[in-house]
C-alpha cells in the first residue's frame, strides 16, 4: 500500500478532492429545485455527480500508477 501511495502527487490530490466536494455541493444546490419539479427526486442529480466523482477518482489513481517515461519514445509521424 505504501508503494501505491508514493506515486500520488499529494499537492494536487488534496485540492482535487476539495474541488470535487465543492462541485458535488454546487450541483446539488443548483439542481435540487429542478429535480423536485420534474422528477420528484432531488437526490438523483446528487447520486449522478457522486458516481462521476468516484469514476474520475479511480481514473486519476490509475493514471498515477502509469509510467509516462515510455511516452517520450512514441512518434506519430
Amino acid at each position: 500500500m505504501k508503494k501505491f501511495l508514493n506515486g500520488i502527487d499529494w499537492y494536487l490530490f488534496f485540492p482535487y478532492i476539495i474541488l470535487c466536494g465543492i462541485g458535488i455541493v454546487m450541483v446539488y444546490s443548483a439542481s435540487a429545485g429542478m429535480g423536485m419539479l420534474h422528477q420528484g427526486m432531488a437526490q438523483s442529480y446528487l447520486h449522478k455527480q457522486i458516481l462521476f466523482v468516484i469514476i474520475s477518482l479511480m481514473i486519476v489513481l490509475g493514471m498515477s500508477r502509469c509510467r509516462f517515461v515510455y511516452l517520450k519514445n512514441i512518434t506519430f509521424f
